[in-house]
């Protein structure tokens, strides 16, 4: 019996022997992993620090590029001045005077291309066009004037800042 219990323990011993072994080279597996992992961790912050610090103007370049950095929202405004003292109804040979207001939103100075017309039927005029510089972050009022000459039922008098397909408009009742 005794080489029973012998044979037992030493075939437990040798296979705790084995589990340890194994054991210990599935730890070096682990570390070594492990290190891998850190090693590449280090590698891939020191490159983000790099270009963070030294290529800035690129990255910023290419944020910009695909817009991924928020631009300023920049617009104009046309409006008529006192849009409750236009006229409604008219006689002929009677001016019609009336101003509109451009305020500049946009991120600089800025040329306005602008033209006035009415509509008649099927009747399209051509009463002013021109062009006024706004500063940035202020207003223009541009005053205008017409005679009616014909005897017309209904009138829309048009104001259009052309380079920006913006337009305005009133209408009169003859």
């Amino acid at each position: 019996m005794k080489s029973r219990v012998n044979l037992l323990d030493n075939k437990v011993a040798n296979d705790l022997s084995m589990a340890r072994k194994k054991n210990s080279r599935g730890n070096k597996n682990i570390f070594i992993t492990r290190l891998f992992f850190l090693s590449l961790t280090i590698a891939l912050f020191a490159v983000v620090c790099y270009f963070a610090f030294f290529q800035k103007s690129t990255i910023i370049y290419l944020l910009d590029k695909y817009k991924l950095i928020p631009r300023p929202e920049t617009f104009s405004e046309l409006y008529f001045s006192d849009h409750l003292s236009l006229p409604k109804t008219i006689n002929q040979n009677e001016p019609i005077n009336y101003s509109f207001v451009i305020h500049n939103l946009e991120a600089s100075d800025k040329n306005y291309p602008y033209k006035i017309y009415y509509i008649s039927g099927d009747e399209y005029k051509l009463l002013n066009e021109g062009q006024e510089l706004v500063k940035q972050n202020e207003t223009k009022t541009i005053a205008g004037y017409y005679t009616l000459n014909d005897s017309q039922k209904k009138y829309a008098i048009y104001v259009e800042l052309t380079e920006l397909n913006q337009s305005i408009h009133f209408y009169i009742n003859n």
